[in-house]
């Protein structure tokens, strides 16, 4: 939604209606018990935590990305074990489903998730 610039554009960009992306958002607003959007009946703006959760679940998205196209750059070769740390709505909704086939092609390669709804700090240690 805030790439596209309304809910409507979003819905349209991955085949989807309006009211789907509006429950979806509902839903993770109640999952990381935080408001994300302001509504009126007229207009929906995306308030400060919205945009503070939109900026990291986009950096997460880019860094599976990114790892995933790293990954088939060198397909034959990939084994090891692959930590990833990803707050609760984030990780049933957009992690799982891109987990399993991500298994699947890569057999060797363990994977370990630290799902949490709070801030990691992967440079703390919490992460390793």
């Amino acid at each position: 939604m805030i790439e596209a610039g309304s809910l409507s554009k979003a819905a349209q960009a991955i085949g989807v209606s309006p009211s789907s992306i509006s429950r979806s958002i509902a839903r993770l607003e109640l999952a990381i018990e935080e408001k994300l959007l302001e509504r009126t009946t007229r207009k929906m703006r995306v308030i400060s935590t919205g945009n503070q959760v939109f900026i990291q679940y986009r950096d997460m998205l880019n860094s599976a990305k990114m790892a995933i196209s790293a990954a088939k750059s060198d397909e034959a070769d990939i084994t090891g074990s692959l930590l990833i740390a990803a707050p609760k709505a984030f990780s049933r909704q957009v992690l799982m489903p891109l987990v399993f086939d991500f298994v699947k092609m890569y057999p060797k390669l363990t994977f370990q998730f630290k799902v949490d709804d709070y801030l990691i700090d992967p440079i703390g240690g919490e992460v390793t």
